[in-house]
């Protein structure tokens, strides 16, 4: 098996068709983490994937974005929204060539929050 992403021993691996695989998921992402630490790992995600994520952003699908969004604590309702601000968005939240992974989660924050302040 191929590691996409490791924290700790336990590997995010490739699926049969070289896609991510999100089965192991469950491990890495713990309701104990604080968001704190799940911000840091979805920035380590970022880091180790970014052209295959920042496509699937800018495709508004994917496995490396649904991975991004479950590091971030986006429910399962949400993931739609989520998926498609990240196309309708993504010029705001990589707006040039420099953009870092951690500028990327942060504008992800921002945004995340802007959509929670509208269904309230």
């Amino acid at each position: 098996m191929l590691a996409l992403f490791t924290v700790g021993c336990q590997p995010i691996g490739m699926g049969h068709a070289g896609s991510a695989s999100l089965w192991e998921l469950s491990t890495v992402v713990s309701p104990h983490d604080g968001m704190a630490q799940n911000i840091s790992k979805a920035e380590q995600f970022a880091q180790t994937h970014w052209s295959n994520l920042t496509s699937d952003m800018a495709r508004g699908d994917g496995e490396y974005l649904d991975i991004l969004a479950t590091l971030l604590a986006v429910q399962s309702t949400q993931k739609a929204t989520f998926f498609a601000m990240t196309k309708t968005q993504f010029s705001q939240l990589i707006p040039s060539i420099d953009t870092t992974p951690a500028q990327l989660i942060s504008h992800l924050k921002v945004e995340m929050n802007l959509l929670t302040d509208e269904r309230h």
